[in-house]
């Protein structure tokens, strides 16, 4: 293996607690991070990607994500579709090999096995994991009629070699490509990578995004407190998509958008607008019918008219970005300009008034609202005071542990995963966190997150939940994921079978620390969740099926079995 790629390899592995396993799935793992990094910009658990050994189809790993948000449960998709109206997928394939070249048959292999996860009816055998996704794939083209556009399909097959065009190679990726692209299910693409684009990936998702460009035409906005320097002007808009495009040019790259690329609104009337301007007579008139672009930068150095940028962020202007960077081929002189404006600032006020105040078009959900109040930021601080065996990370803004080693990513917690998981277990709602987070997200700042909640119950679900997905990756518990949110139930029940006081009160703090004990030890806690297992066995009658267990029924027959109203004397 390339010495630098092994290093990367080695740093990888041992920041994301690997380092027990083969070489091999080491390297699975370290390049399914890399390349689905470039299309989902949060927390990014591993084991819920890599699609294990035997039954794979050819494929090392396989994510699915729609609107934004990563598919690790068929139910999910519905939660997309009604939290958002539509349907936007986009599908990754992930073959990678330790090998120093590129094999023209292993190209037909992956090719073969993407084309046969889109059967109805599958002729290559399927294991759980490849099983799971298909699921979810059905789902999805379920639900066509909601579509926005085609989903997207992303195949990546990387080495530590070189890709050098050689044109049999290149031939036989064509070949798979337009086979997988006749029977128009999706937009596909078919990406080689070798050791380079190993290395620069890594590069990428490692640092911080740095850009230089050189901006003449701008004026110097008065001081402003909280900020350390402001500009307003216009850009050339051939500068501009230098500056959001990847290292490669081949995408825009990932986490710059506080409302992340899956905010795109595809071509509707008013991106089709600005498209017609871009590609019209007219396109100098672009700079007076724009909104323009805002950028907060958190480091910033000049010399002269050159700007050097540094983990930046465009928190207004998904849209023109987006158009601007597809027809990025059409604006290569000085005729389009974009309105710019700049701001250089570590104060988390004044990001999130700038976020705010130029997003009154778009309404804010209520996670992103959430994550701006000081409650949210002082659970965050929580999260991180448990001593390292049990500390879990809450992720209050997507990617903000993108370059912190964190150890395993599956302790970052996703404001989304902590609502579903706080009501299965403390608002004993699991049958609604199963299957209608959209109803929870209502609820957010009304009925819980409040500013007067102690956060150790939302620590306790949290901890809850990472213990339990622990277990429910293993075999003999995987058929029990269907039920993972009424098993949290029954593990709180178990462990505390009183009804909780007020989430204010000092005695909801006494009594959730004692079982945040129970769940920090080991034995204790996987002696709980095998309790927890025979409740559910008991109570569903051995179907497991998601119809079954994913009922309100379930939930009243577990309360049924183990709460208590009064203290026995």
């Amino acid at each position: 293996m390339n010495k630098i790629v092994g290093a990367i390899l080695a740093e990888f592995s041992k920041d994301n607690g690997i380092e027990a396993l083969p070489e091999e799935d080491r390297f699975e793992y370290l390049t399914s991070y890399l390349t689905i990094r470039r299309h989902f910009s949060r927390a990014l658990n591993l084991k819920d990607i890599v699609v294990g050994k035997g039954g794979d189809t050819g494929l090392d790993a396989i994510a699915i994500i729609v609107n934004g948000a990563l598919m690790t449960d068929v139910d999910q998709v519905q939660e997309m579709l009604e939290q958002n109206g539509y349907i936007e997928a986009t599908f990754i394939f992930v073959q990678a090999e330790r090998s120093s070249s590129f094999d023209g048959a292993k190209i037909g292999t992956i090719g073969n096995g993407v084309e046969d996860f889109f059967r109805d009816v599958p002729q290559m055998t399927r294991n759980d994991d490849v099983q799971e996704a298909a699921e979810i794939k059905a789902a999805i083209y379920a639900r066509a009629p909601s579509f926005r556009r085609l989903p997207n399909c992303h195949i990546y097959y990387v080495t530590t070699g070189k890709w050098t065009d050689a044109a049999d190679l290149v031939a036989r990726r064509n070949i798979e490509t337009a086979k997988l692209a006749a029977p128009e299910m999706f937009d596909v693409s078919f990406t080689t990578y070798g050791a380079d684009d190993i290395m620069r990936l890594h590069t990428s998702a490692k640092n911080a995004v740095v850009r230089t460009f050189t901006w003449d035409q701008k004026v110097k906005i008065p001081s402003i407190s909280g900020v350390h320097l402001a500009y307003l002007g216009y850009l050339p808009a051939k500068d501009f998509v230098e500056i959001i495009s990847d290292d490669a040019h081949d995408g825009i790259v990932g986490g710059i958008f506080y409302d992340n690329v899956r905010d795109w609104q595809d071509y509707n009337e008013v991106n089709s607008g600005i498209r017609d301007t871009v590609l019209s007579e007219k396109k100098a008139r672009f700079v007076l019918m724009n909104n323009g672009v805002t950028i907060i930068a958190r480091g910033f150095k000049q010399v002269g008219d050159t700007l050097t940028i540094e983990n930046f962020q465009i928190v207004n202007g998904c849209q023109t970005s987006n158009v601007l960077f597809d027809h990025r081929d059409k604006i290569k002189d000085s005729a389009i300009q974009v309105p710019l404006r700049l701001i250089w600032t570590n104060d988390d006020n004044v990001f999130d008034s700038v976020v705010t105040g130029t997003n009154q078009q778009t309404e804010l959900t209520p996670e992103q609202i959430y994550a701006r109040t000081e409650f949210a930021k002082r659970l965050e601080k929580h999260f991180e005071s448990y001593p390292e065996p049990v500390r879990l990370h809450y992720e209050r803004r997507d990617g903000q542990y993108d370059r912190v080693a964190v150890g395993e990513k599956g302790r970052i917690v996703s404001p989304q995963n902590l609502i579903k998981v706080f009501a299965a277990m403390i608002l004993e709602e699991p049958h609604v966190a199963a299957k209608s987070y959209k109803a929870l997200r209502l609820r957010v700042g009304k009925e819980f997150f409040l500013e007067a909640d102690k956060r150790d119950p939302y620590f306790l679900a949290a901890l809850a939940a990472y213990r339990l997905e622990v277990q429910l990756r293993t075999k003999p518990l995987r058929v029990y994921k269907s039920a993972r949110y009424h098993m949290l139930l029954a593990m709180r029940l178990l462990m505390d079978p009183l009804p909780l006081p007020h989430m204010n009160s000092k005695e909801m703090e006494k009594r959730c620390v004692t079982m945040i004990a129970t769940l920090s030890d080991d034995v204790k806690a996987n002696a709980l969740i095998q309790k927890a297992k025979g409740v559910i066995d008991k109570v569903s009658g051995g179907d497991l099926s998601r119809d079954n267990v994913r009922t309100i029924s379930t939930t009243d027959s577990i309360i049924k079995l183990l709460k208590k109203f009064k203290k026995e004397s």
